[in-house]
């Protein structure tokens, strides 16, 4: 009988070290424990505030109100006459005629990407607009499209 004792007693203090006593993250930050929670909350609540931080280190490039959604350039880097649209969440077209390059901003989604010449399609492709930051032609952008000579 005493055995059952020792082994649920020993069992009792095993849980109980390997879990945290809190409430809610606010409790959590103070240090104030009130209910029980595993290794793994208290993980999640960890990663969940990295993340925070790694997003709040990231500025998104946002557009004004008549233009509103995240900061992107479209490049024609040939001297044909193109044109480029994307469509997706919403669609919009460029047109070249030479080289040139223009900034735009989208609202987040999946786009498909199709640029024409001669009225045929030469290309397609797909992208995401997300408040993931990118790098083109050494600009800080989220999205970005271009026609090139293959």
């Amino acid at each position: 009988m005493k055995y059952i004792y020792v082994v649920i007693t020993l069992s009792l203090v095993l849980f109980l070290t390997s879990c945290a006593f809190f409430g809610n993250e606010e409790q959590f930050d103070k240090g104030e424990w009130h209910f029980v929670a595993g290794s793994r909350e208290v993980a999640r609540i960890k990663q969940d505030k990295l993340a925070l931080k790694k997003l709040e280190q990231t500025p998104a490039l946002i557009g004004s109100e008549e233009n509103l959604g995240y900061l992107g350039y479209v490049k024609n880097y040939t001297n044909e006459i193109v044109d480029i649209k994307v469509s997706g969440p919403e669609t919009k077209s460029w047109h070249f005629s030479n080289t040139g390059e223009v900034s735009d901003h989208l609202i987040p989604g999946r786009y498909h990407c199709t640029i024409t010449y001669k009225g045929k399609i030469v290309s397609e492709s797909n992208f995401n607009v997300s408040s993931q930051l990118k790098e083109f032609d050494y600009k800080k952008c989220h999205w970005y499209a271009y026609a090139s000579y293959n």
